[in-house]
């Protein structure tokens, strides 16, 4: 499951990054000292689950969401697409307590441009840390996590 977390696409439709463990170029929504977290409803425990289900747990999570200032995101691609909100000015504690909340097996915080995959359980988190990397595409990707 960790392969396919760092082998991933996150962000909005039009900007996307990946997990690298070098600075880059980055998303334009990465400001130094900003937090911001990626998370979804989709998928509970990383197992596929029906499309109406999916669907109707991110209207749950928009719900949930709806005070925060976010944006639309996307997660994965192909068979693992998945509709997310990117969340800004969002602490780590409260990206965790919404990917918890969801079933989430982890989410995405990062401050700035350094970015984290963070297991949601069990708890205590782990975290492990990276750089928000944006990706134009396969073609032009050099030091991503692959």
């Amino acid at each position: 499951m960790r392969t396919a977390f760092l082998r991933s696409e996150y962000g909005t439709a039009t900007e996307r990054f990946r997990l690298s463990p070098t600075r880059a170029p980055a998303p334009s929504w990465t400001i130094a000292g900003r937090g911001w977290g990626i998370v979804t409803a989709w998928n509970p425990g990383a197992r596929a689950q029906d499309a109406a289900l999916n669907r109707a747990a991110h209207t749950r999570l928009g719900i949930r969401t709806a005070q925060l200032r976010r944006m639309d995101a996307v997660n994965g691609k192909g068979d693992w697409q998945e509709e997310a909100f990117l969340l800004l000015d969002i602490s780590l504690a409260e990206t965790v307590k919404l990917g918890r909340e969801f079933g989430q097996a982890a989410v995405l915080f990062a401050v700035g441009q350094r970015a984290a995959l963070v297991w949601c359980e069990p708890a205590p988190v782990q975290v492990e840390r990276f750089w928000a990397e944006l990706h134009p595409g396969e073609a032009s990707c050099c030091s991503c996590i692959l």
